[in-house]
């Protein structure tokens, strides 16, 4: 098997991986905001939910290191950078919803203990694309 091939196989099963981690990761998300409005294991799941989300920015900045435009149809940096902008997004949202009043303080602190792990992606992201550069390659994001 030629090493193109190889690569854009690769590059297929890592498209899969990165829907397959964003579906996982929200859930745990919206698990860790329900268990932070009920106050039931609020620690242990956010905590995993942060741990989760470490690994995911790793795993984003390794793939943005490795990125081969010509091989590649899935670019993980715009996939990571859009994931984390729209749930940068409805934190905006909450947080103007709680200024407003137009949410409950208690809902809107579950709900940003819950969705903040969801930003950290686009740090890894942001550090894979700055090795590239650092690698004198362009930035993909």
């Amino acid at each position: 098997m030629s090493i193109v091939t190889e690569k854009i196989k690769w590059q297929k099963i890592m498209k899969k991986i990165n829907k397959k981690l964003a579906i996982a990761f929200a859930i745990v998300c919206v698990i860790s905001c329900v268990a932070n409005y009920f106050n039931v294991l609020a620690t242990p799941i956010t905590k995993i939910s942060f741990g989760l989300s470490i690994v995911i920015a790793f795993l984003a900045m390794m793939q943005v290191y490795n990125y081969q435009n010509w091989a590649w149809d899935h670019n993980p940096g715009t996939f990571w950078f859009g994931y984390s902008a729209i749930s940068g997004a409805i934190l905006v949202i909450i947080f103007h919803a709680t200024g407003l009043n137009l949410i409950d303080q208690q809902l809107s602190l579950s709900l940003f203990t819950g969705l903040a792990p969801m930003l950290i992606p686009v740090a890894g992201a942001f550090l894979g694309d700055c090795g590239r550069i650092f690698k004198a390659e362009s930035s993909i994001i």
